[in-house]
């Protein structure tokens, strides 16, 4: 990364953050350059989580080299490739504290959850969606989930999951479909969501896998 930042912006100095136990878990540039350029490109002034915005315009209206670089590293980052089941995943996250209603709360205490530790090493409860999950509400709750679940499918999804789906679907020739995958709950309540955008199947998976996979040698050749 620093290497990066200095073949563009010059002799840029980072300097590195660390976790409450001094362990470094980043680094951060303080340069007004830097952070006016990252806008203009689409990056995302404050917490992503909480804001709704677009894939950035390089990304959908560029080269298909651009929106393949891009791709491969945001799914290397927050997605996954599974040779065995021919699946492609990609995730987006965003607030969904704003949007629930008062049933949907009792029906999220209701389900079974489990925990995780951030690096900043607060705790955090999750659901994760299944048909198995909802085979084991009782039946009056069921309604209420199904809900839940087509408010996520419909109407909550983060405006830029909807657009690189689209992306995707152009750059590659594939099927993609976005469905909620989990519910967060942080220390204090507050609620976010979690959804992925799957590609699968053989033929969409090696098609893509070979595209991505382009993108990644060409990023060790332009080192």
């Amino acid at each position: 990364m620093t290497e990066a930042v200095r073949h563009i912006f010059g002799d840029v100095e980072p300097s590195p953050t660390y976790d409450r136990k001094g362990k470094q878990n980043g680094i951060c540039f303080t340069s007004a350059v830097i952070g006016e350029a990252l806008l203009r490109a689409g990056a995302v002034e404050g917490k992503k989580t909480e804001q709704d915005y677009h894939l950035p315009y390089m990304i959908k209206f560029g080269s298909s080299a651009i929106g393949n670089s891009y791709f491969e590293r945001a799914i290397r980052d927050d997605g996954s490739r599974d040779y065995k089941r021919y699946r492609i995943s990609l995730m987006g996250a965003r607030e969904i504290e704003s949007k629930v209603k008062l049933d949907h709360r009792v029906i999220i205490n209701h389900l079974p959850k489990g925990e995780t530790t951030l690096p900043s090493e607060k705790k955090e409860t999750y659901i994760v969606f299944s048909q198995h999950l909802r085979e084991g509400l009782p039946h009056e709750l069921r309604r209420i989930y199904d809900d839940l679940v087509s408010k996520m499918t419909d109407e909550w999804v983060p405006t830029i999951l909807q657009e690189e789906k689209d992306a995707i679907e152009n750059l590659y020739g594939v099927k993609a479909k976005i469905r909620p995958h989990q519910i967060y709950m942080g220390e204090n309540g507050y609620l976010r969501g979690k959804w992925e955008i799957r590609v699968q199947g053989k033929e969409a998976f090696t098609k893509m896998v070979r595209q991505l996979d382009l993108a990644w040698e060409e990023g060790d050749d332009a080192k």
